[in-house]
């Protein structure tokens, strides 16, 4: 039986392969890949997450993945169960080398459209902690803003910027916009995997203006506006 041929997609987003499980395993032990890395094998239905078909290749399960984006199926675009082509003679095998050569190019769409398709979805996803961070902390600023009339920093009550950090937010820093006067949040995205290229090392800013005595907050960041959710776009 000849040994299954694996495709994945590099840290860039780009397809690569076809690679041995051996070869998949090893560049998983360098870090070349991770268990968000996308893979494809004949016979699956669709590009998924490494965590999920791990065992296949001799890595462990790990944690729960973000669904695949419907519409992400492998580069021959044949779902699992479909019969394959049979013919004999060598006109067959000429049949076969140039439909090969034909599905090139639509590998190479499948994989532009599919692959950035994803990596939107999952930086939304992760985006989504900076969201749940910020709103357990905007009363919090608002009490120490209204007793004290400024605005608070990682000072006491608040702590040290690492402190409020999470799987994705790396730290959270208070302060005040020397311009408006406005208390600031702002959250520093992780520099490591698996955050989404896109998120590493980019931040996100609340400000929160005072008005009729409550702080009115608005979000900004230089992300592009796909990656962010519709509140902060």
């Amino acid at each position: 039986m000849a040994a299954t041929s694996w495709h994945y997609a590099n840290r860039a987003g780009q397809q690569q392969g076809p690679v041995s499980a051996e070869t998949l395993r090893e560049l998983f032990m360098r870090g070349e890949v991770t268990r968000e890395s996308l893979v494809w094998r004949d016979g699956m239905v669709r590009w998924l997450p490494l965590a999920q078909v791990g065992g296949e290749v001799g890595i462990p399960a790990g944690s729960a993945m973000p669904p695949p984006m419907p519409g992400m199926y492998p580069p021959s675009q044949r779902r699992a169960g479909s019969p394959k082509p049979v013919g004999k003679g060598n006109g067959c095998l000429i049949i076969g080398a140039v439909a090969a050569v034909a599905m090139v190019p639509i590998i190479g769409v499948l994989a532009a459209i599919a692959i950035p398709q994803y990596q939107v979805y999952v930086s939304r996803a992760q985006f989504m902690e900076a969201m749940s961070i910020v709103e357990n902390l905007k009363p919090r600023v608002s009490e120490q803003y209204l007793q004290n009339g400024a605005c608070p920093g990682n000072t006491d009550p608040f702590e040290a910027p690492e402190t409020y950090g999470g799987k994705y937010v790396g730290s959270v820093k208070f302060g005040t916009d020397g311009d408006t006067g406005a208390c600031l949040i702002n959250m520093r995205f992780r520099n490591v995997e698996p955050v989404v290229v896109a998120l590493r090392g980019q931040s996100v800013t609340f400000s929160g203006t005072a008005k009729d005595g409550a702080l009115t907050w608005t979000c900004r960041s230089e992300l592009s506006a796909k990656f962010l959710p519709p509140s902060c776009r």
